[in-house]
């Protein structure tokens, strides 16, 4: 803030006579595709009245506020109007709106896609975001002017939401394209459980009312990891980038981290996937600015089973048109004659869905699926290592294949634990059999039978997830280098392509004894025991449940020539395990050596 005492005399009033109003652009980031989905248009004023927290209050004591919203949207528009064609159609732009003004009708007719297109903004890019602080008074009223804003083709937003202002009766009363989490809600997600399953059944809900959750206030990575987490592909925040003057792409190296985490989250765990560019067709290519519109009307009309065509720039792809969007681009009377000597790049697609050719399928099929309904049915252009055009895949065969996959991926799983069983286990543990240094983790959980026999399958099927998610987490962590799979019963196995740190094994084990302690009643965990039935009928004291992990780091010891000579020395090693986990009263893993 500043505190000169030319600032202390600032006022609304004065900032708006001296048009001191500035309007910057902050990124909305779509994280699991890489890309910049739009930016909201942030106003910002001067000296103590800079930032909204300040402005807009200081209005409305002023009796301002009317004049300032309209001054912002304005001065919105006219920097979205001034953008390059080709970033006006690719990105979706958040002007943030007063719901007081939204309620006027001859507000919304100022947003109708013929009056945007007068100005020369592309009609379904600009995506209004109602802001307003006041709790809602007229629902009757707002579902009305919601009503009213889909039929002119208005996009909504509710920005805020969680807050205390913009709740349930918005929601239902807007029926929104995209609802924007308040930051209180995203802070520190992480630490919040409470949090993260409120914002979880908002995302499943959102998802079948075609709705999209962006998160606001995302500072952290550890923030991307918990939104990921819980299915929030949508983010903007300072981690991305500060409000700047002009569109600013986020840094490369948040974006790199970012892509891990899409990895780790989102790739079907432990499943080795198939590529989309396994599915890739070829369709015709031209150069940026090479093909004209008229000569593109012959081309389709002479090729009836072409349905898309590419431009590609640099051998890379830099525009989709499709047969459809093509020909409705031209529905208008006389449009061929004013357009027909015109690059087809003037009506292609600026920012197609673009994903690598290594993608995996069921991945590719998320991120297409996740597109807005305007380019639902649009081809997925791939692309090779270095971004060079390396075909295209449509969404029937994408889809025609996801659902194999599916079935595959279901008939492989085990229902308990989501994690893969024994046929997927048995592909892993003979590819790494062939590699130069990879290692096994057998792992179980000693006196389950008596747990499960004591306290119920119900708990005890909990048990088995919470020991899943402690293996992923703490073993699991390096994406497709280290695969947790579930042999079934209190049984899994862990293959990893490389050495796995004794440290990992050390923190699994005391996180496991430290979880456990929400699966035995207060008693028990002071006496160290719980009562169970023996072999007889009697009722022991039994210790409580403990992990045991044998880890086998060299495959190929003297003797060992086939995958099935492992077995007989897990079994053994596995019996160690027991026997030192029974006397230490904890968790505990041991390594095989050469002599054992």
């Amino acid at each position: 803030m500043n505190d000169s005492p030319e600032a202390s005399t600032i006022t609304v009033r004065r900032l708006l006579d001296e048009g001191s109003i500035r309007v910057l652009f902050m990124p909305v980031i779509d994280v699991i595709t890489g890309a910049v989905f739009g930016f909201e248009l942030v106003s910002r004023g001067r000296g103590e009245l800079e930032y909204p927290a300040q402005l807009f209050p200081a209005a409305s004591a002023e009796g301002l506020s009317e004049e300032l919203d309209e001054v912002c949207r304005g001065a919105a528009l006219r920097a979205v109007a001034m953008l390059p064609r080709d970033q006006r159609v690719r990105w979706k732009f958040f002007v943030n709106t007063a719901l007081r003004a939204f309620l006027r009708s001859e507000f919304r007719a100022a947003f109708e896609p013929a009056h945007l297109a007068e100005r020369g903004i592309p009609p379904d890019s600009i995506i209004i975001e109602l802001t307003d602080k006041e709790s809602l008074q007229d629902v009757d009223a707002f579902e009305a002017a919601a009503r009213d804003a889909a039929r002119r083709g208005i996009r909504l937003a509710l920005d805020d939401f969680g807050s205390q202002q913009s709740g349930l009766m918005q929601l239902v009363a807007a029926t929104p394209q995209f609802i924007k989490l308040d930051r209180r809600l995203v802070s520190r997600l992480g630490e919040s459980g409470y949090r993260q399953l409120l914002i979880r059944n908002l995302v499943q809900f959102a998802s079948n009312v075609d709705t999209r959750v962006v998160a606001e206030g995302v500072e952290t990575i550890q923030d991307v990891d918990a939104l990921l987490r819980i299915g929030v592909r949508y983010m903007q925040g300072y981690l991305f980038r500060e409000p700047q003057p002009t569109p600013e792409l986020p840094p490369a190296d948040v974006m790199a981290r970012c892509r891990a985490r899409v990895q780790r989250y989102l790739q079907p765990s432990g499943h080795r996937e198939e590529a989309v560019g396994l599915l890739v067709a070829q369709p015709p290519v031209f150069r940026s600015g090479e093909q004209k519109i008229q000569a593109m009307d012959e081309f389709f009309l002479s090729n009836a089973q072409c349905d898309h065509v590419v431009i590609v720039k640099a051998e890379r792809p830099v525009g989709l048109l499709t047969r459809q969007s093509f020909y409705a681009s031209l529905a208008g009377s006389g449009a061929m004659e004013m357009l027909g000597d015109r690059s087809i790049d003037a009506v292609a697609d600026p920012s197609p869905q673009i994903v690598e050719a290594t993608t995996g399928i069921l991945l590719a099929a998320r991120i297409a699926m996740n597109r807005l309904p305007d380019h639902f049915h649009d081809p997925i252009l791939l692309v090779d290592g270095i971004g060079g055009f390396a075909g295209s895949v449509s969404i029937r065969a994408l889809m025609a294949r996801t659902l194999d996959l599916e079935v595959q991926r279901a008939r492989d799983t085990n229902p308990l634990s989501g994690l893969p069983g024994n046929r997927v286990i048995e592909q892993w543990i003979a590819e790494a059999y062939a590699l130069e240094d990879p290692a096994i983790v057998y792992v179980d959980l000693d006196r389950f039978k008596e747990y499960n026999d004591t306290f119920g399958f119900m708990r005890g099927d909990d048990l088995i997830r919470f020991t899943a998610r402690q293996l992923t987490t703490h073993l699991g962590a390096d994406g497709e280098d280290v695969m947790v799979g579930h042999v079934g019963g209190d049984d899994f196995v862990v293959v990893s392509r490389h050495p796995i740190p004794v440290s990992r094994l050390d923190a699994l084990c005391r996180a496991f004894d430290e979880g456990r302690s929400a699966f035995f009643e207060p008693d028990h965990l002071d006496r160290g025991h719980f009562p169970a039935k023996d072999r007889t009928g009697a009722t022991v004291e039994t210790p409580l449940i403990t992990l045991s992990a044998a880890l086998i780091p060299n495959l190929r010891l003297p003797g060992a020539r086939r995958v099935s000579d492992l077995s007989p020395r897990a079994a053994r090693l596995k019996g160690l395990a027991k026997l030192a986990a029974l006397d230490r009263r904890r968790s505990v893993w041991v390594e095989e050596s050469p002599l054992l």
